[in-house]
């Protein structure tokens, strides 16, 4: 509070102090950390010529004809996120308070320093007799925190962890006879977020199952990732009651080393409720982590 100038009646809990403060700007762009890594590096989108030999002149007058554009141009990648799921991006404790009043009781899990990713499968509407005979086609988006990465030899890490897992296959095992199924993950390992953690390879922890009908609460939902061969997020507690606890509280709780790597210390914590009818959610991220930083 000491960065506000002093203010007759003082301020209220969720006040927008964005002007005050002198906040002009918030890049909405994915980090781009790992663009010096062989195997993560972009893709650049060129027309593909369907035979050396062929004269400029030629190439260049069938490219009048929509047929010809479609068969030699890269795919258009669709803008924008998936509609199936929100953005990763949870609240911060300082931000809900009220949250810890709420009548349910918390799973903690750490929260992984790496990038956001995020994969869905989606039943194509198509031919019944298809259908009859278990041979549907799917709609497999593979996302960054903000936008959709669609084609499949891009070499962004979200892709190269799409391969590494065969995220594709594993999600037709979980889809069953739901219209989509989707995971969240955290991205982490070498040139990835400084590899804060000091991970040897790169791999992804899932943190978000999610079906038509809601989000799958944290056990059962690391149950069902394990089976096909993906990494839950550590947990670190579950039945966790945190009525009279205050946002301090949690900070301090936040605390503490990395399960990945005990001589690491963790970015913070994510609670998720446990109240079946509850879909509640937000991240108390460590101080001590912050300093560590520079933040």
């Amino acid at each position: 509070m000491s960065v506000l100038p002093e203010k007759a009646g003082g301020y209220e809990i969720g006040e927008n102090v964005t002007s005050i403060l002198g906040v002009t700007h918030a890049p909405e762009s994915d980090e781009d950390e790992y663009a010096d890594n062989a195997e993560f590096g972009k893709d650049k989108a060129t027309v593909v010529r369907l035979k050396k030999w062929m004269p400029a002149k030629l190439f260049n007058k069938l490219m009048r004809y929509a047929w010809f554009r479609k068969m030699v141009m890269p795919p258009k990648e669709p803008k924008g996120f998936v509609r199936e799921v929100s953005k990763t991006d949870e609240e911060r404790i300082q931000n809900c308070g009220n949250v810890l009043n709420a009548d349910t009781l918390w799973t903690a899990t750490e929260k992984v320093d790496g990038t956001s990713s995020t994969y869905r499968l989606k039943r194509k509407k198509g031919n019944f007799i298809k259908h009859l005979f278990g041979k549907d086609s799917y709609d497999f988006a593979v996302c960054t925190r903000n936008n959709r990465l669609n084609t499949p030899n891009n070499t962004s890490v979200q892709w190269v962890m799409a391969k590494k897992y065969n995220i594709y296959d594993g999600l037709k095992k979980l889809i069953g006879k739901n219209d989509w199924v989707a995971i969240q993950g955290e991205c982490a390992g070498p040139k990835i977020q400084k590899n804060r953690l000091g991970l040897k390879v790169n791999r992804l922890f899932v943190f978000n199952l999610y079906y038509p009908n809601g989000r799958v609460k944290s056990v059962e939902a690391r149950e069902l990732i394990k089976g096909i061969g993906l990494e839950w997020v550590p947990i670190i507690e579950t039945g966790l009651d945190l009525h009279g606890k205050t946002e301090e509280d949690l900070l301090n709780m936040a605390n503490g080393k990395s399960a990945l790597n005990p001589d690491k210390p963790r970015e913070g914590i994510v609670f998720r409720a446990e109240n079946p009818d509850m879909d509640l959610s937000f991240k108390a991220v460590s101080p001590e982590y912050c300093l560590k930083k520079g933040e």
